[in-house]
């Protein structure tokens, strides 16, 4: 989910919500969208102008389907040519796995293939170089996990990859 929702209403009243963080982040000036991609977009959107508010910040979007036809190689130039030598902070929100890699995420999109982590690994691993600053994990819910924590365990796959950019970003400056 492109998580810039703001053309809809909050959940239950709330003030601010997870759905429109990418929003409020590029309107306060937290995020330059013309270096920002949000990649691996899919499934079961509430309205059919779900990509108005992401396209009007000026995020690049890359849908699921977008993804498929480049590919991951192609996928990581267009990440690399839009962020060029910019910082970068990864939000790395766990819906966008397959539900049988992340089944216990907060926006479970059965029906609708997502990355496999193995995909997901080997992009976050073609951003090597970049000046990757910081990144998290989003969306695990740990009390709806299998009782093997495959969420829980690919969410700290990716978090260690996560580290790893980080690391060889800095190691590298000190040469």
């Amino acid at each position: 989910h492109t998580d810039s929702y703001d053309h809809l209403p909050h959940w239950l009243g709330a003030v601010r919500s997870a759905a429109h963080w990418a929003s409020y982040a590029a309107i306060e000036g937290h995020i330059d969208t013309s270096k920002s991609v949000q990649i691996g977009i899919r499934g079961n959107v509430v309205t059919l102008d779900w990509r108005k508010s992401s396209d009007r910040l000026g995020y690049r979007v890359i849908t699921i389907d977008e993804y498929r036809e480049l590919g991951v190689q192609k996928t990581i130039e267009a990440i690399r040519e839009r962020v060029g030598d910019s910082p970068v902070y990864i939000t790395f929100d766990m819906d966008v796995l397959d539900p049988s890699h992340a089944p216990a995420v907060s926006n479970l999109e059965p029906g609708y293939t997502g990355l496999m982590t193995g995909e997901a690994i080997a992009l976050l691993q073609g951003l090597r170089g970049l000046d990757v600053i910081g990144g998290d994990i989003v969306c695990i819910i740990p009390t709806k996990d299998n009782p093997n924590n495959i969420t829980s365990m690919n969410g700290m796959v990716l978090m260690f990859e996560q580290i790893c950019l980080i690391a060889d970003y800095l190691r590298g400056r000190k040469k």
